[in-house]
């Protein structure tokens, strides 16, 4: 293992996952040495790929790289790297501190932020790589510092980065760490070449292998994904409620949806990604803008014009694609977005919880390919019936007066008109139809049921809208 990244760690659990995500694309190894901490940073760090050793206790930083040193030594590292866990130092600088040791011109580098160079200019371990000279005197001896002049170490200092300041935010530096994350059900045909591609273009590419019979999981790690897996298959909406729960362990700032069977390009990951810069929360790829859909077959294209219609009126939204699995979310969307239903329909879910959370959504063009092998797994009729009902369930619960309560009204009036009409033909031919007067008293009673159960459920709505008002003021 050339290079190896130890790391010590303590109550760093907000930041260890994308620190060690970040270090995993520039180092071999990342070992992180968990120094007693009390929250849940050594589980975040092992998600996110890190060998973990923990400390009960608080030991110290010294402490705490010595113990990653011993074991990046017993494990053949030629180069350490130390860092911060706190997300101030750039991992991209590795290839900087390493190199000068790799060509052996240096024992030790300092990073330094400033730009000057000589020696070192301060005593302090924190971002800096040793040679495997270096790091056995400090597992040895505990201060490399005292015996550098002694051993005839050669130290230099290199300029590094942009994440030098303790207050990043106040520069606006900050990496965004973007995740790649795709549901999968028995796609081992495609899924090599969508996660290889989809590493490209992100930090890190999760799979949710949902239940999966073939080897779609084993292709999946293999190829380099995070994989999770479901023992048993949780449909479309459960997988994607797996996927946003990821993004959240893992703090990433953003999360681009892709299908797992082909359908999408990878390459369209940037375009998605950069309106969240400007402060979008959500990006849908459409496939309908700007003159595009011609490649969509009919039958596809009138269900989702069908899909498009129900959800757009059930979000008070406007989009022309509200069933495309190309999206990308920001930070804001992926902790506020809840997903509850495990079917298809859970695309139309999240865009009917927009206006909920105030996010501020956007389209960009994309293509989609519908020649690949098993583009669908599901017969078009049925799944389109399946994703409009669970649409219309959310509508009924987010807006029963106008799901219930409206209907109600409109069959208790047909049903009063009705009534009128057999009273005059009482009146004029003294006969009362059993089968039409039967009518007229159970569609009045189903829209008045209607109407009660509309009003019910607007005042249970409107209690929990205001549970969560509460609730989000006192986070």
């Amino acid at each position: 293992m050339p290079i190896t990244a130890v790391l010590s760690a303590f109550n760093n659990e907000f930041t260890i996952s994308n620190v060690v995500l970040q270090t995993l694309a520039h180092a071999h190894r990342v070992i992180v040495v968990d120094d007693g901490s009390t929250d849940n940073t050594a589980e975040k760090a092992r998600l996110a790929g890190a060998e973990v050793i923990r400390h009960n206790i608080n030991l110290g930083k010294k402490a705490a790289l010595r113990t990653g040193f011993a074991l990046a030594a017993r494990n053949g590292a030629r180069v350490i790297v130390t860092m911060d866990s706190d997300g101030r130092h750039d991992p991209a600088d590795i290839g900087k501190l390493a190199e000068p040791i790799l060509r052996g011109e240096a024992d030790l580098v300092k990073g330094n932020y400033n730009g000057s160079a000589g020696g070192i200019t301060d005593t302090h371990i924190d971002f800096r790589a040793f040679s495997r000279k270096c790091f056995d005197h400090l597992i040895t001896e505990g201060n490399i510092l005292t015996t550098i002049h002694e051993k005839g170490l050669k130290v230099i200092e290199v300029q590094i980065g942009s994440n030098g300041s303790k207050d990043q935010q106040s520069q606006g530096t900050t990496r965004k760490f973007t995740i790649a994350a795709m549901p999968a059900y028995n796609e081992e045909r495609s899924i090599a070449k969508m996660v290889l591609l989809s590493r490209k273009y992100a930090d890190m590419v999760v799979v949710v292998d949902d239940g999966s019979t073939d080897s779609t999981a084993d292709i999946a790690q293999a190829m380099g994904a995070h994989v999770i897996r479901h023992p048993e298959n949780r449909g479309y909406g459960g997988a994607l409620r797996t996927c946003f729960e990821t993004a959240r362990d893992l703090a990433a700032d953003r999360m681009v949806i892709l299908d797992s069977d082909g359908q999408h390009d990878p390459a369209q990951i940037p375009e998605l990604v950069e309106p969240l810069n400007v402060g979008f929360d959500v990006v849908i790829g459409s496939r309908f803008i700007n003159g595009n859909g011609k490649n969509v077959p009919i039958f596809r294209k009138i269900g989702m014009k069908v899909l498009d219609a129900v959800t757009n009126i059930g979000g008070k939204i406007k989009v022309s694609d509200t069933q495309s699995g190309l999206r990308a979310y920001g930070r804001k969307a992926i902790e506020k977005i809840n997903i509850n239903t495990n079917n298809m329909s859970a695309g139309s879910e999240i865009l009917m919880q927009i206006n909920d959370h105030r996010l501020k959504i956007k389209e960009v063009e994309i293509h989609c390919s519908y020649d690949v092998e098993r583009a669908s797994t599901q017969n078009p009729v049925s799944h389109g019936i399946g994703v409009l009902l669970g649409v219309l369930k959310q509508i009924e619960f987010k807006k029963p007066l106008y799901f219930l309560t409206l209907p109600g009204i409109i069959l208790s009036l047909s049903g009063f008109g009705l009534g009128i009409f057999l009273l005059e033909s009482k009146i004029s031919r003294g006969i009362l139809p059993f089968g039409p007067t039967l009518l007229m008293i159970l569609i009045i009673l189903i829209g008045v049921f209607s109407i009660f159960t509309g009003i019910i459920l607007h005042s249970i709505s409107a209690l929990f809208k205001n549970l969560k008002f509460i609730e989000n003021k006192k986070t």
